[in-house]
């Protein structure tokens, strides 16, 4: 090593802070930059800890970093380096140091163990790790869409030319049976006015939630059974009453509980409320059993369609901003998007096969078009999310609630999901970048909601507008 720098952080630490950081900062680090990291090394030395690592200079073949933080009350950084690296980069890693140190103080308060549960259902509901949900649609539906490229491959051999009319017909009978092909795959249905969805948090610091992070999954389970079975029995709500006697039984699971709260959904009288506002049945309701954030809406018609929420979004949302999420969702249920985006893609793949078997050269640039088709197919979904976007701020009771969840869900991704910048635009998402989608609902609210004649018009003039913004900005800096 030939370079050696040492800075201060300009960042003031409580000594309640230093050890719950030091492992906030280990379990996060790489993975909300998305760097490269190794020889990672946590110590303690009494009332500090020092935290060790290369991180990768990505602009040199096997060139790291040694980068030595220590945590203490003034934290500061040393870094060891070696020619090769400029001081521009040393900067970009003292930046996202301080981000995570923000990003801590963040959520200091928001660090809690979620509980859910559901009214008058015997069953204790268990999420899952959120390594299961690779999204809603996709990952339900997948096992439904690879028989149906089997049975696409079978009708290639016996006669290429029913291709096209067998994907369509396929897809239309998927798109039909949706609603119900969901709910099989859904992990609990809401199926009365009874079923009020319960959530219930734990307050604790970040070392107390990584120690009951790790506690046995039965003790956790009879932990959740202790709370809900007397509440079931005498049937009615729980209560934090309910919680504290289970704590009392398990006080060696949660060592240090800051506080309790128990957040009621009346997921059925939500949706039957914002149903009416925009003049439709109310769909069937799904909850599926992932800690990730997540709605969809399926179905081909209104009258058969279904709502999908996953309980991890209970867990970080209030009954508003639940609401602001859900008239998003019912906006795309009205206006029939899962049937006008069937219909897209089974246009593609028309335009497709007349392609490749009657301009045999064509086979040659499969890939540039799949790439191009895609983006732009995927570009053209983003109207519909911006027109649902827009709809729902119309039809709720306050608009600025699906803006508040938006703000919730960028906290929660990768540090570059929530800038602007004209790359977040591209790749296999049909939704706008989440930026663009916060700044321009903001806009809306700030100048009072300004009536709109044709909301899937605007909303195609507000993303090409901001695409355009994005890519001319980028271009420019």
């Amino acid at each position: 090593m030939d370079g050696y720098v040492r800075t201060r952080l300009g960042i003031r630490l409580y000594e309640e802070d230093i050890e719950n950081f030091a492992i906030f900062f280990k379990d996060n680090y790489s993975q909300y930059f998305e760097t490269k990291i190794r020889n990672l090394n946590v110590e303690n030395f009494g009332n500090k800890y020092v935290i060790s690592f290369e991180e990768l200079y990505p602009y040199a073949y096997d060139t790291y970093v040694h980068v030595t933080l220590h945590v203490e009350e003034d934290p500061y950084l040393e870094f060891s380096f070696d020619e090769r690296i400029p001081s521009e980069w040393l900067s970009v890693i003292v930046k996202r140091i301080r981000e995570i140190f923000s990003l801590y103080f963040e959520m200091r308060d928001e660090f809690s163990l979620t509980l859910m549960f559901i009214s008058n259902i015997s069953e204790v509901p268990e999420i899952k790790d959120g390594r299961r949900a690779f999204g809603l649609f996709s990952y339900n539906l997948l096992p439904i869409y690879i028989l149906m490229y089997v049975a696409l491959i079978a009708v290639f051999f016996l006669n290429p030319n029913l291709l096209v009319a067998t994907y369509v017909g396929l897809q239309l009978i998927i798109l039909f049976f949706s609603d119900k092909i969901l709910l099989m795959f859904s992990d609990w249905k809401i199926e009365s006015a009874q079923n009020v969805i319960q959530v219930v948090e734990l307050k604790m610091n970040y070392k107390s939630l990584n120690v009951a992070m790790q506690a046995p999954s039965e003790a956790i389970r009879s932990f959740k059974r202790e709370i809900h079975e007397p509440a079931y029995r005498e049937r009615r709500l729980i209560a934090v009453e309910d919680v504290l006697r289970a704590l009392e039984k398990y006080k060696n699971l949660f060592p240090s509980i800051k506080d309790i709260r128990v957040k009621n959904f009346d997921i059925g009288e939500i949706v039957g409320k914002l149903s009416r506002r925009f003049g439709i049945k109310p769909p069937k309701i799904g909850i599926v059993n992932s800690t990730i954030p997540n709605a969809a809406a399926a179905g081909i018609s209104p009258r058969r369609s279904v709502l999908l929420l996953t309980a991890g979004l209970f867990s970080i949302l209030n009954e508003t901003e639940i609401e602001g999420v859900l008239g998003h969702e019912l906006s795309h249920i009205k206006n029939r998007d899962p049937l006008l985006l069937m219909l897209l893609f089974s246009g593609e793949y028309a335009l497709r096969f007349f392609l490749f078997t009657t301009i045999p050269a064509f086979s040659f640039f499969w890939l540039p078009y799949f790439v191009i088709i895609l983006s732009f197919l995927f570009f053209v979904a983003k109207f519909f999310e911006a027109r649902a976007d827009l709809e729902a701020i119309y039809k709720i009771e306050r608009p600025e609630a699906l803006v508040h969840a938006l703000m919730k869900f960028a906290k929660r991704i990768r540090a570059r999901g929530s800038q602007r910048g004209a790359l977040q635009w591209f790749g296999f998402d049909p939704h706008p970048p989440l930026a663009f989608r916060i700044e321009r609902l903001s806009e809306y609210i700030r100048k009072g909601l300004p009536q709109v004649r044709h909301l899937l018009l605007k909303s195609i003039v507000d993303v090409v507008n901001g695409f355009l913004r994005d890519l001319f900005s980028q271009r420019r800096e």
